[in-house]
């Protein structure tokens, strides 16, 4: 193996084979209603993984199946992430800088409690 030279290709993968916010929107049964909200990308993505789920505990295989079976069932949020996994992980990446300013924000709740998102108030008990 040689070096790597800028602006290489490394790696190609077909673009039917990349699952978009388009590619979402396009299999899913609330796919227009979607759109006609102008849902994000994340809202879009999290729709099609809940009814693919669904879809797979019915039994019913689909043609992104093989690829969301060896999805792990529940992973912990970013700002869960110890600092060292943080910065190992997410490192000069958007996510890791804005999960990093997250982090700095959180001042913490009433006692027993801990800001998990202040833009959300959203509070997890510890």
């Amino acid at each position: 193996m040689g070096t790597v030279k800028q602006n290489e290709t490394i790696l190609k993968i077909p673009e039917p084979l990349i699952l978009t916010k388009e590619a979402a929107l396009r299999e899913l049964k609330i796919g227009q209603q979607l759109k006609d909200i102008d849902a994000s990308e994340q809202c879009c993505l999290a729709a099609f993984l809940a009814e693919h789920a669904m879809a797979m505990e019915e039994g019913q295989a689909r043609e992104w199946a093989p690829y969301l079976g060896v999805l792990p069932a529940a992973v912990d949020g970013v700002l869960e992430w110890s600092p060292e996994e943080r910065s190992t992980l997410l490192q000069g990446s958007p996510t890791g800088r804005r999960a990093e300013e997250l982090v700095a924000q959180d001042r913490g709740g009433t006692s027993g409690e801990k800001a998990v998102n202040p833009q959300l108030r959203i509070v997890q008990k510890l």
